[in-house]
């Protein structure tokens, strides 16, 4: 179920809880983001990524959907800053996250 994590300084709602959308029910990142844009919400991309994770898919293949989708959606400079908070977010997560794909 989707849950509002927060507000951005320009009153934007984070929305998170969307990887069982996208897990379970098979809905498209690019359509999900599209729709949230549309509420004018933004999507909590740490929150997917990290539920992900947690759901045993390969970080690499994640990372790639989420980029395709910034690509399309908010272009390179907004896709090249969420990239980079997920870099150090990988790099703060516990190991766990990583043996199953070794």
């Amino acid at each position: 179920m989707f849950r509002i994590v927060g507000i951005t300084l320009e009153g934007k709602r984070v929305v998170g809880g969307v990887f069982p959308a996208l897990d379970r029910h098979g809905l498209p990142l690019l359509i999900i983001v599209e729709r949230l844009q549309d509420a004018n919400c933004l999507l909590d991309w740490t929150d997917l990524f990290l539920s992900a994770l947690q759901a045993g898919w390969n970080p690499s293949t994640m990372l790639a959907r989420i980029e395709e989708t910034l690509l399309d959606v908010y272009g390179r400079t907004y896709c090249n800053a969420v990239l980079t908070r997920l870099a150090h977010c990988v790099a703060q997560s516990p190991a766990p996250f990583f043996a199953q794909q070794e």
